[in-house]
């Protein structure tokens, strides 16, 4: 009796085993499809020319895993100069490999099936392929807006630029050249601005899109700008630049009117103009007295028009008038040139002289007769219109 117990207890125990161990192998088979890692869309991008490969992965469903196509046959769609295999522990990776030989973006479909012939499961893929060498990301032409130029400010203008970029194969060198090398101008009629003119330089691709027209590197200075005209400035011949490399070239370019700036008609006025008639008595100035002029500083652009009106003082009365603490007044005179033309910011047009305001201040015969001794003054208001 004790003999039989055991050995029924020894068979009860192999025969839990097994339940055990066959539950396992339920539980890993699923009966689920397999799933795609990645389940569809587009895989890294290849170039033409260069060694490539990726993967497709299956996993969780019953294995070995039967794919279609089979391996070594290529599913129709596949770039040129690609192969599909299938291996790996239970054939479960889809590799795709070779060395592609047209660009382009290439569509495929490949399936799998489960070891217990669930499925299949459908990955649709993309490759693209980017041409040997360099090329454009869109278009090849730019632009450079250098806006409003002020022929006043002091301060260069940088111009905005929107640059055509490109990429290249992995590593590879490229060479870059502008035609013409240097003199890019603006022109308005027969008037014209010089400016710089950023452009990227020779390298080696290093991964990241170049621009061909660098941010900031185009700029207009005041010694360019400062006697112009005013009036819509723009580039009257293009501007091409050459990028060499191996196997070929790309050209971008700055075309007719796509770099333009426009001059204002403006003025800049410095220090306010003064008439000084200093100290005066009735009979040494009976004949009348000339004021000190302290003209101001005004620069316009060139060419401009530029009208210059009184307000005829504070004290106006007929004539300009100075006036004391109280209530006596000495007429006086002022005179200037009301119409004028600018010069541009290298030429002063307030002092005196042709083509200047020239500006003047008299009292006239007879004026300090009757005016009693005092501090005389007036503040005169010049409006300069353009």
């Amino acid at each position: 009796m004790k003999l039989k117990n055991l050995k029924t207890g020894y068979i009860v125990l192999i025969f839990l085993l097994l339940l055990t161990g066959l539950a396992g192998t339920v539980h890993a088979g699923n009966g689920d499809p397999p799933t795609l890692t990645p389940a569809s869309g587009a895989l890294p991008a290849a170039t033409q020319g260069q060694p490539y490969t990726t993967a497709v992965i299956a996993s969780n469903a019953k294995t070995p895993y039967t794919w279609n196509p089979l391996s070594g046959t290529n599913p129709a769609g596949l770039p040129p100069g690609l192969n599909w295999t299938t291996g790996g522990t239970n054939n479960a990776s889809g590799t795709i490999s070779g060395t592609p030989t047209s660009s382009g973006t290439f569509t495929f479909t490949v399936q799998c099936r489960s070891g217990n012939n669930k499925g299949p499961t459908t990955g649709n893929y993309t490759i693209t392929v980017n041409p040997s060498g360099c090329s454009f990301n869109g278009t090849n032409t730019g632009s450079i807006l250098f806006g409003n130029i002020d022929p006043m400010d002091a301060n260069p203008v940088v111009g905005t630029v929107t640059s055509p970029q490109f990429t290249c194969s992995a590593g590879m060198s490229y060479t870059v050249t502008v035609n013409p090398a240097s003199g890019w101008q603006l022109s308005s009629g027969s008037n014209t601005i010089g400016h710089t003119l950023g452009v990227t330089p020779s390298g080696t691709y290093a991964g990241t899109a170049v621009a061909v027209f660098t941010a900031g590197g185009s700029t207009l200075s005041q010694s360019q700008y400062g006697n112009a005209p005013a009036g819509v400035y723009l580039n009257a011949s293009a501007t091409t630049v050459t990028i060499s490399f191996s196997g070929g070239s790309l050209t971008a370019s700055l075309p007719v009117g796509s770099v333009t700036g426009t001059v204002l008609n403006t003025c800049k006025v410095t220090a306010s103009p003064a008439l000084n008639f200093g100290t005066l008595d009735g009979v040494t100035n009976a004949g009348g007295a000339t004021a000190a002029v302290t003209p101001p500083s005004m620069m316009c652009t060139m060419g401009t028009p530029v009208m210059v009106t009184s307000n005829g003082g504070l004290n106006f009365s007929g004539t300009p008038r100075l006036k004391d603490s109280s209530t006596n007044y000495i007429n006086y005179n002022v005179s200037f040139t009301s119409s004028l033309s600018g010069a541009g910011a290298s030429t002063d047009i307030g002092g005196s002289g042709a083509g200047h305001l020239a500006m003047g201040g008299t009292i006239p015969p007879g004026a300090l007769d009757n005016a009693p001794a005092g501090m005389y003054s007036d503040t005169l208001t010049l409006t300069i219109s353009y």
